[in-house]
């Protein structure tokens, strides 16, 4: 029988990196790092409630050719979980102070989601800090309201009851196939849910769902306009409509960038289908 068994580590275990914690701003931040010094800077950018092992099956494939940073956000994963609600300052903070002690001036970023937010908003404040971007599952141009409270409700019962069943279904809720829903991804988001902080924190993380606060923190044409950097877009074909729409509207405002969709795929294409990822990313970011 000639199966191939997937897990986090059958993406890692030949991939020389290390996995480490940073004081950032006072805020104990895992990370894991891999690529040579001195190649070109990637940052990897995760979605809500979500942690770095999303790019496990990313990191070897990039890290042949560029520096490559992926970090739990501020109050995500095992990163620490200071109170309050978070918004795109507050990560956007957090990520300056952690390329400032690793002595990354600029960077290109593969941003998913909320990592797609965090990304544009960099690039359209702080352009000097920016080289390239590819964005995926494009969050931060709109605020609808079932989508918003699908992610709140789906995470928090998971984060209140953190049983396999109930992790199983936040992850299925952003995987198209649910042969890609792995065992191993579901026990890490499980130690990270059954944290003592993660219920407050979890809070932190869900502020940005709320319509008030998501309104003012949403990325504005101007600035998707303002953007001078090379951009890939892409676009899931079966990801939530609102995503969808976001892909091709932003697509359409940035002056350099262009669009790509990936079939068969949801919330997470650079987990659903790494091997057409990892090209059309590598492809774009040494051109």
């Amino acid at each position: 029988m000639n199966v191939r068994y997937r897990s986090i580590w059958s993406s890692l275990m030949t991939t020389p990196f290390r996995q480490s914690y940073a004081d950032v701003g006072g805020v104990r931040t895992r990370f894991v790092e891999a690529g040579e010094t001195g190649a070109p800077v990637l940052m990897m950018l995760h979605g809500t409630g979500a942690n770095w092992e999303i790019f496990s099956s990313n990191l070897d494939a990039h890290a042949k050719h560029f520096h490559c940073f992926a970090l739990d956000l501020l109050g995500h994963g095992f990163t620490e979980k200071p109170p309050g609600a978070y918004e795109i300052k507050d990560y956007l903070s957090h990520l300056l102070n952690f390329m400032d002690i690793q002595r990354v001036p600029s960077a290109s970023f593969i941003g998913t989601s909320l990592g797609s937010w965090l990304s544009v908003k960099l690039a359209a404040q702080l352009p000097d800090r920016v080289d390239r971007l590819v964005l995926l599952s494009q969050g931060g141009l709109a605020a609808d309201l079932p989508t918003m409270q699908n992610i709140s409700t789906v995470r928090s019962r998971a984060v209140d009851d953190p049983s396999w069943e109930n992790i199983e279904q936040v992850l299925a809720s952003v995987i198209f196939k649910r042969d890609n829903v792995l065992p191993d991804m579901i026990a890490t988001r499980q130690a990270i849910y059954s944290q003592s902080s993660m219920k407050s924190g979890m809070q932190s993380i869900l502020a940005l769902q709320e319509p008030e606060l998501r309104i003012r923190n949403l990325v504005t044409q101007e600035e998707c306009r303002s953007i001078d950097k090379p951009t890939l877009v892409i676009a899931s074909s079966d990801d939530t409509d609102v995503f969808v729409k976001s892909a091709y509207e932003i697509a359409k405002l940035i002056p350099d960038a262009r669009l790509v969709e990936m079939k068969g795929v949801g919330h997470m294409p650079q987990w659903e289908d790494p091997e057409v990822f990892n090209r059309l990313s590598i492809d774009f970011l040494r051109s």
